[in-house]
This record gives structure tokens, sequence and C-alpha cells, in this order.
């Protein structure tokens, strides 16, 4: 018998309820930096799978919104830093055997491209399968940004990965599996003060995720 998308959030919704709570109690993860360390480049990367696992770990949040013990939206979202952006390329180079200067190139285009945007890797179930639906406009959900300081700006890009790709990406993101939709979301680099939170919404379910960052690190010369 096969098992729905409604069925399997209903499932979900008792263990991820007290999950939820016990997480309510939890820590706040320590502040992550944004910056990629000036040394890392040049690193050996015969630990760049353990590195990047543990990374990815940091940088991915996770949330579930629930309406009478029944779960309506689970997100889990990856926030492809500058610093993890480039233990990915070295993840990705080694599975790809590529050589030194090509490493290096790869490396060097994914920590451009971060740091010219705030972007995200962002997995979607939810109960009834026509809300998985994230988009700019007209979607039933929507994705906005907001910083330390208060701002909040709207995604300015949202490409979701079709089933090939999603399989693909799995080597790089776990967590991903056949149940999730999956988005590429963009916004536009900003003052990162503290922290960003990033806000899937619509009527059928709402939720926030945050990440606490640390100062950048302004070096100032005499």
């Amino acid at each position: 018998m096969n098992r729905d998308r409604p069925t399997y959030a209903r499932l979900l919704a008792l263990p991820l309820f007290f999950y939820a709570a016990l997480s309510a109690c939890s820590h706040t993860p320590p502040p992550l930096s944004w910056e990629v360390p000036a040394d890392l480049t040049a690193r050996p990367s015969a630990s760049s799978q353990s590195s990047y696992l543990s990374a990815l770990e940091a940088w991915t949040r996770e949330g579930a919104r629930f309406e009478d013990f029944e779960g309506r939206l689970f997100v889990k979202a990856t926030c492809l830093s500058p610093a993890l952006e480039q233990l990915r390329a070295e993840f990705e180079a080694d599975r790809l055997m590529l050589s030194p200067q090509e490493r290096l190139e790869r490396v060097q285009i994914s920590v451009k491209r971060a740091e010219r945007h705030a972007r995200f890797l962002v997995a979607i179930v939810t109960q009834e399968e026509v809300h998985n639906d994230l988009r700019l406009r007209g979607g039933a959900l929507s994705a906005t940004l907001s910083s330390g300081r208060g701002e909040i700006t709207e995604a300015t890009s949202i490409t979701e990965l079709t089933l090939k790709e999603r399989l693909s990406a799995q080597f790089a993101f776990p967590y991903l599996s056949s149940l999730h939709h999956a988005y590429w979301v963009s916004f536009p680099k900003s003052e990162r003060a503290g922290q960003l939170t990033l806000r899937i919404s619509g009527l059928p379910a709402s939720l926030s995720l945050t990440w606490h960052l640390t100062p950048p690190q302004n070096i100032s010369t005499p």
C-alpha cells in the first residue's frame, strides 16, 4: 500500500512534536563564522569529507509546524556561507578526482558566488502536496530573510531541483529524500549583524530558522 505525503506528515507529527519541544529547551548553537579562513585554500584535503559533513551539520537548521498535533510543514535548510561552500567545493573536487589546479579554481568560484549572495538549500515536506510550492510570486509558500538589525529582504531567485538534480545533490546534502521538494533560494548580499533568520511562510503554515554569526573580522592598519 502506498503511503501518501499527507499520511507521512501525520505519522511524523507526534514524534516531531516532542522533538520540537525538546529542541526549544536546548541551548542555542554556537555562533558560526561567515568568512573563509585565510589559510584554508592551502590546507591538505585528506579530511575533506569529514570536515565538510561536520560543517554541513553546523550550517543546517530544521523546523516543524504543527496544528492540533498534525504536522503541517517540515523544513530543513542549509545556509551556503562562503566558509561552507569552500569545504563543499573541496569535498566535490575529491569525489571528481580533480587536479590541484582544477580544485583551486572550483574552490575560488564557489567562494566568490557565496560572497555575492546569501544562498540556501531549502528542503520542504508539507501535509498537502499542493502546498509544497515555494516561488517568488504566486506560490503557496514564500521566503524572506532578516538580519539581526531587523532588515527584511525577499528572495531574488528560487529554483526547484528536478528529481535528477535532487538525487545528485544527495551526495553533498545527505538529508535530502524522495519526500522532499528541494529549492535553491538566493537573497541579495546584506549586512549580517549577529544573525540571519530565514522565514518560509504561507497561509498553509509558516516557520523561521535562525543562524547566529560571529562578528565580521575587520582588520585595520595604523
